[in-house]
């Protein structure tokens, strides 16, 4: 049947972005060299390690930066949609930059929550609808809330979208059965105890919170509060990153965040021969100023005294010189008693078995054995600590007012794609920034 031109452009227009978009990168990693990385100063990654300002130091630093899984752009991959469908959507260039920091955040818990190696897990995010974690599941899990595939994730809906799948592993999957995930996705700053003690009782939990860090642009305060953050123990990195563009931050260095940038294109990840590169190519670093208001912190407790520390942290963050908490913890007298005093709330039930024509169950391939790796002790120039305060005594008072009453802003500003064509950001406290519903 004559499709009057429109098949043309349904093959053509999309490999002709991809080209496009691969020679801007490339364009910008010769004009660009790793320049926005300070020169300068120790490295405190996600947990407190600190890396010295040395040949030692920088040396272990690189080590650990490519120990780190990256997930980036990829296009040739099955169609996200049904196959019968007027416009496919084979690749995730110019949308799925937020779907891709979201996968290297599940990767880094999963391998310390499981301690195995990265190969022991990535057949769970290859380009295909019957892995786990893949780009097809996460694209589809969003149709729940509002998001189908194609369109960007803000912090909240990502969030939300990687709760489900883990949770979907966790009840009928076989590679958690064992050793349970939950995950706690945290509503206007209102820590729910009963609930992280619950899980941690049951197994690991991954508490996401999504953060204002600002209105307009981020504040001071708010700066030194996500730096302690990331330096915590618990911290499992910041999803974050500048208006267009999604960024996975995972230490820093003077005032400048080290992060995972997904911002360029790779052949569809389908088997061993298509793995292409697993491991951030450049350094890459962004000033806290520069950076989106909206952002996503998140934490590991691997169990239900971990999770117990993890609360009490978290109940008695403050900003610098300010007596108010930043955290409305409910239900805390749980975690100064033995026997919990409050009735757990039970997680979710795994959402319907129906998952946008995928399978409810992994692959029929066996599941790699799970390698117990045994944490070495720090290379030459690490060593364990925080990172210097940051103090700014010429800071004015914080309207603690204006931030609380924006702090269900969850992402609206956050919209960081590449596409030339952007829906303008929310303003904070609108609708569109709450918390999607099922």
């Amino acid at each position: 049947m004559h499709d009057g031109g429109q098949g043309w452009q349904r093959s053509i227009l999309p490999a002709m972005f991809n080209k496009a978009y691969m020679l801007k990168t490339a364009v910008n990693d010769l004009l660009l060299p790793d320049s926005r990385f300070p020169k300068e100063g120790q490295v405190t990654m996600t947990g407190g390690r600190v890396f010295a300002d040395d040949d030692d130091g920088r040396a272990a630093f690189e080590r650990e930066l490519q120990g780190v899984t990256w997930f980036s752009y990829r296009q040739g991959f099955g169609n996200l949609v049904d196959e019968d469908s007027s416009q496919p959507i084979t690749y995730d260039t110019g949308w799925g930059c937020v779907h891709r920091t979201g996968q290297m955040l599940l990767m880094a818990t999963l391998r310390k929550h499981l301690a195995v190696q990265p190969q022991h897990l990535l057949h769970h995010f290859k380009d295909s609808r019957d892995s786990s974690f893949s780009i097809q599941r996460i694209a589809m899990r969003g149709t729940r809330y509002g998001k189908p595939p194609g369109q960007w994730f803000n912090s909240s809906t990502v969030a939300h979208v990687l709760k489900d799948l883990v949770e979907h592993q966790t009840h009928f999957g076989r590679f958690l059965h064992d050793n349970p995930l939950h995950v706690e996705v945290v509503k206007d700053q209102q820590i729910q105890c009963p609930r992280v003690l619950d899980a941690g009782r049951r197994g690991g939990v991954l508490v996401l919170i999504p953060f204002m860090l600002g209105i307009e642009s981020p504040n001071k305060l708010n700066e030194g509060f996500l730096l302690s953050c990331i330096r915590s123990k618990w911290s499992m990195g910041v999803l974050g990153g500048r208006p267009r563009h999604a960024l996975y931050f995972i230490g820093y260095k003077a005032d400048a965040l080290v992060c995972l940038d997904p911002h360029r294109v790779q052949p569809a990840y389908t088997d061993e021969r298509t793995k292409g590169v697993l491991s951030e190519p450049r350094r890459r670093a962004i000033a806290c100023g520069d950076i989106d208001t909206c952002c996503l912190l998140t934490f590991f407790a691997k169990d239900y005294d971990a999770s117990k520390d993890l609360l009490t942290w978290l109940r008695d963050a403050r900003y610098e010189g300010k007596s108010a908490r930043i955290f409305d913890v409910q239900g805390y007298s749980a975690v100064d008693s033995t026997a919990v005093d409050a009735t757990p709330v039970p997680m979710r039930a795994s959402p319907s078995p129906s998952w946008g024509g995928m399978s409810n169950t992994p692959p029929d391939s066996p599941e790699p054995p799970a390698v117990a790796v045994t944490a070495p002790a720090p290379p030459a120039g690490v060593h364990d600590g925080g990172g210097p305060a940051r103090r700014d005594p010429s800071l004015q008072e914080l309207r603690v007012t204006s931030l609380a009453s924006s702090a269900d802003a969850l992402g609206g500003s956050w919209s960081v794609v590449d596409a030339e064509a952007r829906e303008p950001a929310p303003k904070a406290g609108s609708s569109a920034c709450r918390p999607p519903t099922a």
